[in-house]
């Protein structure tokens, strides 16, 4: 199961032209398996941050921030 979502990515990611290395954020990204395979998909280094499962939560929060201050 892993493998096969980290394939979807690496076809994702494939189709963005993304050039590495690549910062994987999100629950799943202290997955070191996951990582090691999504690697190997796309071909280029993928790091990670300890607080990158809260990535989409402080980009929200920012978000919000921005929107508010506009009135």
């Amino acid at each position: 199961m892993i493998n096969a979502m980290a394939r979807r990515s690496a076809n994702f990611i494939g189709r963005l032209s993304a050039q590495g290395p690549l910062l994987f954020t999100g629950g799943v990204s202290h997955c070191a398996a996951f990582a090691r395979m999504l690697e190997s998909h796309v071909g280029m280094a993928v790091t990670t941050h300890p607080d990158a499962q809260f990535a989409g939560a402080i980009g929200a929060a920012l978000i919000g921030q921005r929107q508010r201050r506009r009135g």
